[in-house]
Order: C-alpha cells, then sequence, then structure tokens
C-alpha cells in the first residue's frame, strides 16, 4: 500500500466518504500493480473485524452442514464431507465445535427455543386456540427452519446431550399446551401424553410428506387437527 494512502485511509473514512472510496480505488490499483490480491471493497463505516469474519465463517460451517444432514444424515456424514464443501481445515472447524454432533446441536437449539417461545404465547391465550397454536407453531417452524426440524427427525442420541435444557424446554411447553386442551375437553384422546406421542411420531415427519406442496399448510393443518382434536361437529 502506498504511505500516503495508509496513512489517510483512518481519516477520510470519518470525514469524507467520497474520497475515502477513492482512496480504496487508489489502494486497489496499486496492489494489482504489485501482484497483491485486492480486500472487497466495503461500504464507508463497514468494520469487517475478526470477529464478523469468524462469525460468517461458523454460519457457512452451520448451514453446509445442516444441508448435508438433511440431505444424508447425521450418522452418514463426517467432518471431513462438511471440511471439503467448506474448504477449510480441521483446525478451524473444532475453533467453533466439538464435534458433527455438537454442530447439529447448534442447527437444532435456535428451532427448539423458537418453538418454546411460541408455545408460551399460546399457552395464554385462548383454550379454544391450543390446538390450532401447536399446529401453527410447527407450521412456523418449518417455514424459518425447517433444516432443523428435518434433523430432528432423524436425530441422533449423540447430540442429545448438547440439547438437554432447550428440548427440555420444549417439551415443557408443548405438554402445558396440551394440559390447556385436555381442560377444555377438546384432545380427541382425552390425554396430554398420547397426543404428546402423537407429536412426537407425526407432526414433523408429516411436514416431510407434504413438503413442495402447494396447499402444504391447509393439508398439514387439517391432518394433524383430525389426529389431534375432538370434531365439533
Amino acid at each position: 500500500m502506498f504511505p500516503f494512502v495508509k496513512e489517510t485511509k483512518s481519516v477520510a473514512k470519518n470525514i469524507n466518504p467520497l474520497f475515502y472510496e477513492a482512496l480504496l480505488e487508489m489502494e486497489s490499483a496499486a496492489k494489482k500493480k504489485t501482484g497483491q490480491k485486492p480486500k472487497p471493497d466495503v461500504k464507508p463505516g463497514t468494520k469487517l473485524g475478526p470477529s464478523l469474519r469468524g462469525e460468517r465463517l461458523r454460519q457457512k460451517l452451520l448451514e453446509t452442514g445442516g444441508r448435508l444432514i438433511a440431505e444424508q444424515s447425521l450418522a452418514q456424514i463426517s467432518v471431513e464431507d462438511i471440511l471439503a464443501e467448506v474448504g477449510v481445515s480441521r483446525r478451524t472447524f473444532y475453533r467453533y465445535f466439538e464435534n458433527k454432533y455438537e454442530l447439529a446441536a447448534h442447527i437444532i437449539n435456535p428451532a427448539l427455543e423458537g418453538g418454546a417461545q411460541i408455545l408460551d404465547e399460546v399457552s395464554h391465550g385462548a383454550s379454544q386456540n391450543a390446538v390450532p397454536g401447536i399446529i401453527d407453531c410447527y407450521l412456523n417452524l418449518w417455514e424459518s427452519n425447517h433444516t432443523a426440524l428435518n434433523i430432528i427427525a432423524a436425530i441422533e442420541p449423540e447430540v442429545m446431550p448438547y440439547l438437554e435444557e432447550s428440548h427440555k424446554n420444549f417439551g415443557s411447553a408443548l405438554k402445558t399446551v396440551l394440559s390447556i386442551a385436555e381442560d377444555a375437553g377438546s384432545l380427541r384422546n382425552n390425554s396430554v401424553n398420547y397426543s404428546f406421542k402423537v407429536i412426537s411420531r407425526t407432526a414433523v415427519p408429516l411436514l416431510k410428506v407434504y413438503a413442495g406442496h402447494p396447499e402444504l399448510v391447509r393439508l398439514y393443518r387439517e391432518s394433524m387437527t383430525a389426529l389431534l382434536e375432538k370434531s365439533m361437529v
């Protein structure tokens, strides 16, 4: 970098954004002449520090790992498969995750935490909205994080220690809403425990069945309602 550019950039960045952009162009041109690879342009005021770059890399590992797990299974993929896709070393991977099981947990945890929050809101509503609220919770999670739900459907036992708290909180929130529906007499089987089992075994698999269908929402609601709620007719 030219000395003038190096000494002036920090001042120009805060005083004159147009001048700052011109300096970036000068720096890029200088590096091209010396064979150096220019850095990507950034907007005035944007700082790409180590923490931001690290977070982007961590997110890339999560996205790639989630896709591979959903396409195959957690048992079938290895850390090396993820590394090959992202193009980083094992050392870099282990800077963020202990193993592939912890990576999977980091994908699933936000879905469980978000679901528990939705169900908590449902529990403070009218009792007739309990079952519809549970169904809408799964639909919302599918829309916002279907990768996590795909992984949950075929979760490996080794992942559970990393999910202990969020899994427990989600299950507790779900049973709270089911208890409200039970008290209102709206559960088809009149049982929180049996309804919980029905949801555990059908809620996510049914979303996968209807994935890509143009009427997924309607079909899923009708199917889950028939499984969980008494007919009002």
